[in-house]
C-alpha cells in the first residue's frame, strides 16, 4: 500500500503540475463562463423534472464534456510511455515494485489529477453562473456532484486505454485515432452511421445525465431507463479494469522478453 499511495502521489504532482493542464482549465473556464454570458448553452430538459437545478449543473458538466474529454486522453497517453523512453522503468525494475502496484499508482495518480482539474474547472463556473443568474449556492454543489456522475465513469474509461495503447502503437497516432474516437463512439448518431453511441460503451456522460437527471441532448434523443444507466457505468469501469490488466501482463511480458 505505501509503493502504491507514493506512486500515486508522484504521478499525481506530475500531471497536476503540467503547464499544459493548467492553460487548458483557463481557457475551459473562459468559454463556458462566455456561453453562459451569450446564452447559447441550452439542452432540452424532460417533464416534470423532479430537480431543475440538479438538471441545469448536469447541462453544465456534459457540456464541458464535448470537449474536456480529449484534452484528457491526449494529455494521458505520454504518461506510461514516457517511462519507457527515460529510463524510468529500469530503474524501478531494480526494486521490489510489482508492475500491478506501478500500473494502478500511475492510473489513480492521472485519474485523479484529471477529476482535481475538472472540479476546478466547474467550480469556478458554477460561481459565476450562481452570481450572474442569482441562483441557490446548491448549485454550487450539483455541479460537483455531476462531475462524479457524468464525467467521472467516461474519464476512467479512457484514461486506462491512454495509459495502455501508446505502449504498443506510435504516440501521434494513438491520439489522432482517440480524437477520432471521441467523436465517433459517443455523439455521431446511429442513424447516420454505425457507432457506439447507443450502446453501453458510450463514455460521454450521456446515458446517466439523462436516465438521473432527466437532460436531454435532444428532443428526439432515445429514452434512457436508470437500469441502462447503471449498466452503462460498470460497463466502463469493468473495460477500464480490464484494460488496466492488459496493461499489467504487456509490461510483464516485455520485461521478461528483455531479461
Amino acid at each position: 500500500m505505501k509503493q502504491f499511495l507514493g506512486v500515486l502521489r508522484y504521478e499525481y504532482r506530475m500531471s497536476i503540475k503540467r503547464r499544459s493542464i493548467l492553460i487548458t482549465a483557463f481557457i475551459f473556464s473562459a468559454y463556458y463562463i462566455f456561453m453562459w454570458m451569450t446564452n447559447e448553452y441550452h439542452f432540452d430538459l424532460a417533464e416534470g423534472i423532479a430537480n431543475p437545478l440538479f438538471a441545469q449543473a448536469g447541462q453544465n458538466v456534459f457540456g464541458l464534456n464535448l470537449f474536456f474529454p480529449v484534452v484528457v486522453g491526449i494529455a494521458a497517453s505520454d504518461r506510461a510511455i514516457r517511462d519507457f523512453k527515460l529510463g524510468t522503468r529500469e530503474l524501478l525494475r531494480a526494486t521490489d515494485l510489482r508492475n500491478s502496484t506501478y500500473v494502478l499508482g500511475k492510473y489513480f495518480g492521472v485519474v485523479l489529477s484529471f477529476v482535481t482539474l475538472e472540479f476546478v474547472i466547474v467550480f469556478f463556473v458554477s460561481i459565476f453562473i450562481v452570481i450572474k443568474m442569482h441562483w441557490s449556492a446548491l448549485f454550487i454543489l450539483y455541479n460537483l456532484l455531476s462531475v462524479l456522475l457524468i464525467s467521472t465513469p467516461g474519464l476512467c474509461f479512457i484514461i486506462a486505454f491512454s495509459l495502455l495503447c501508446p505502449l504498443f502503437m506510435p504516440l501521434r497516432v494513438y491520439q489522432i485515432l482517440f480524437t477520432g474516437y471521441w467523436y465517433w463512439g459517443n455523439f455521431i448518431s446511429p442513424t447516420v452511421m454505425i457507432t457506439l453511441s447507443d450502446t453501453v460503451l458510450n463514455a460521454s456522460g450521456e446515458f446517466p445525465m439523462t436516465a438521473f437527471l432527466g437532460v436531454m441532448v435532444s428532443a428526439d434523443s432515445p429514452e434512457v431507463t436508470q437500469a441502462k444507466a447503471i449498466a452503462n457505468i460498470l460497463t466502463l469501469l469493468l473495460v477500464a479494469a480490464l484494460a488496466l490488466t492488459g496493461m499489467t501482463a504487456y509490461i510483464n511480458k516485455t520485461e521478461k522478453r528483455a531479461a
